[in-house]
């Protein structure tokens, strides 16, 4: 593998992270896929860039900027740099989605 690029991964989640930075308006930082674990609140608070997260099964909840919305299967939701942000899996049946930073 590329030395700008890094591939994390477990049973839960796999992680492509990218170590170079262009001098683009818009490049990808990292992408991944995760199944939710019930309970694992995820604040998303002084990440850098914008955060595009695709659900694939399953449901959980996102409170941004304390507006608070239930999302399931086939939704997709968006952190935002400076926004006051948190995401949770539902502890019956908890989301799978991938995401895209960038």
């Amino acid at each position: 593998m590329d030395e700008n690029v890094s591939l994390i991964e477990n049973n839960r989640y796999r992680v492509l992270i990218y170590h170079q930075r262009p001098m683009d308006d818009l490049y990808l930082i990292s992408c991944g896929i995760e199944r939710g674990l019930p309970g694992n609140l995820v604040r998303s608070n002084g990440r850098e860039g914008y955060h595009c997260h695709i659900i694939f099964s399953g449901k959980g909840k996102v409170s941004v900027n304390n507006e608070v919305r239930e999302l399931h299967s086939g939704q997709i939701f968006v952190t935002k740099p400076g926004e006051d942000t948190w995401y949770v899996p539902d502890d019956v049946d908890p989301w799978s989605y991938c995401w895209m930073s960038f």
